[in-house]
């Protein structure tokens, strides 16, 4: 052949080009666009409960773009056909299914619609944005028989301002249908307050935001939930003034009046790592409201944990923290304990209940 000809070829991997020099010498460039270094899953399915709301869309938006993701569904009690048709049309090789006449569908609103979304899935992502506690417990109740009898083995990750209720809550239900073992299952998303802390230390360290890393502890809700700035990663030279401006700074954000994007980008960081964990990728950390043996007051603590394939494979607590830390935690135990005991009067019957969540 003349020297210099190219072809190319495309395949299910990529795009391969061989280029054959005069020399006779074939050279194979390979653009793999999803590569990944974790090993290979079948069929990793991601649902995602609630999908309709902000928080939800912004969530499916960032889940879409993972090469982790094999499929990703949706499921609303508002009609979810719209939001699939947007998302099957960003080319990336996280597949969707919309309803056409040849086809199943994944854009679903009923309670067959659930059962379809929720079978197979590996993991179960919730998103909650009721105007009370009460309106996202009947929510959950009601989705609850999809989780037990479609997937009872998913990692589910519940992204709400009320996981310090609605957690505890979700695993007396699993305990009441025999599944004990659900505690290491079930996750409280706090990654809003870490990313957050993680952007305000590395501004103030002058380094790259993805380089930080502040661990955070006590609930999930901005009143309970404590950044520990003492233990920030790769240093914590911080002058009292900037600790006091840091601590300023995450109130101020709390305060704001929505955040739906960014809660929606650090629950979807949050799937992401319970992805390569499910792929069996070692070292995983991150911090969530589960069930701990911590601290002895508390039956659920959000902390620092390592996950693995099965979910929680062990809580990692943390090191000495400073005075103002141990206060700040000291002042939340009080509204942890109150929303842990609405959460499981709460799964003993809604009409039964009484009792306001620490962000309601």
């Amino acid at each position: 052949m003349a020297a210099g000809r190219l072809l190319a070829r495309r395949t299910g991997r990529g795009c391969r080009r061989w280029c054959e020099r005069s020399s006779g010498d074939v050279f194979e460039l390979r653009r793999d666009r999803y590569a990944s270094t974790v090993c290979a899953s079948k069929n990793l399915k991601v649902a995602i409960v609630g999908a309709t709301g902000q928080t939800g869309r912004s969530l499916a938006l960032c889940l879409k773009q993972s090469a982790l993701i094999d499929e990703l569904a949706v499921y609303d009690s508002h009609p979810t056909r719209g939001l699939l048709l947007e998302l099957s049309h960003m080319d990336s090789r996280c597949r969707t299914i919309v309803e056409d006449e040849a086809s199943t569908t994944s854009a679903c609103n009923g309670k067959r619609d659930l059962e379809r979304a929720l079978t197979g899935a590996k993991i179960v992502a919730i998103t909650l944005d009721g105007e009370s506690i009460r309106e996202e417990a009947e929510y959950l109740e009601k989705i609850l028989s999809g989780l037990l009898g479609c997937c009872p083995k998913a990692l589910v990750a519940l992204v709400s301002r009320r996981v310090n209720s609605l957690v505890p809550m979700l695993y007396e239900l699993y305990k009441r249908a025999g599944l004990f073992e659900a505690s290491s299952r079930i996750f409280g998303v706090v990654s809003l307050f870490a990313t957050r802390a993680n952007g305000l230390a590395a501004e103030t360290l002058k380094i790259q935001p993805e380089l930080s890393s502040v661990p955070v502890i006590g609930g999930g809700c901005p009143r309970s939930c404590v950044p520990l700035f003492s233990q920030t990663r790769p240093c914590a030279d911080f002058t009292p003034e900037e600790l006091s401006r840091l601590s300023e700074a995450m109130k101020s954000a709390e305060a704001a009046e929505s955040s739906s994007l960014c809660l929606g980008f650090a629950a979807a960081r949050f799937c992401i790592s319970l992805c390569k964990a499910l792929r069996a990728e070692p070292g995983l950390r991150e911090c969530a409201y589960v069930r701990s043996c911590l601290v002895p007051e508390l039956k659920y603590l959000a902390a620092p944990l390592e996950l693995g394939p099965t979910g929680l494979q062990r809580e990692l607590g943390v090191a000495r923290i400073s005075n103002a830390e141990c206060q700040q935690l000291y002042l939340a135990l009080p509204k942890i304990q109150r929303d842990i005991r609405l959460g499981e009067s709460l799964a003993l019957g809604l009409r039964e209940s009484t009792g306001r969540c620490c962000d309601a």
